[in-house]
C-alpha cells in the first residue's frame, strides 16, 4: 500500500495519518484495531452514499426543472 493510498483511507475516515501507521515497527496489529479501522471505514462510506444520495435528488430536481423550462420556453405546435 502506497503513503498516498493510505493518507486517502485517513483522510476518508477523518483521521490522521498517524493513526493507521504503527508506532514503531515492533508493533503488532491486532484484530481489534483492524475492526476499529473497518468501521470507520464503514461509517465513511455510509456518509458518502448519503451524501451522494442528497446530490441526486438535487440533480433530479434541477433536470426536472430544466425540462418544465424547456416546456414553457417553446413555442405553442
Amino acid at each position: 500500500m502506497t503513503l498516498k493510498a493510505m493518507a486517502a483511507i485517513a483522510d476518508s475516515c477523518k483521521v490522521s495519518l498517524k493513526d493507521l501507521i504503527p508506532d514503531n515497527e515492533f508493533e503488532s496489529v491486532t484484530p481489534v484495531s483492524v475492526l476499529a479501522l473497518i468501521s470507520e471505514l464503514a461509517e465513511a462510506l455510509l456518509a458518502h452514499q448519503k451524501e451522494f444520495s442528497d446530490v441526486k435528488v438535487h440533480v433530479k430536481g434541477y433536470t426536472e426543472l430544466s425540462h418544465q423550462l424547456k416546456r414553457l420556453a417553446s413555442p405553442p405546435s
